[in-house]
């Protein structure tokens, strides 16, 4: 099997965790997601797993009141 990959997959990634995605992104760096396949699902996927591991986060941290309360 063909390994398919792109050499923004990094930048996209580093965007996404850093919060900066999309609006404190260059141009180019949204214009190249636009036009590329496997950017554009690195998004999707990322952006997902991203949210989904935030819930998990948030309720790891939440703490429920104790039974006397």
């Amino acid at each position: 099997m063909k390994t398919v990959d792109c050499g923004r997959e990094e930048d996209v990634l580093d965007a996404l965790t850093s919060g900066r995605w999309p609006e404190r992104v260059d141009c180019e760096l949204l214009s190249h997601v636009a036009d590329c396949s496997i950017c554009t699902d690195v998004v999707e996927v990322a952006s997902a797993v991203l949210e989904v591991g935030g819930d998990v986060v948030a309720r790891a941290d939440a703490r429920a009141p104790g039974s006397g309360s």
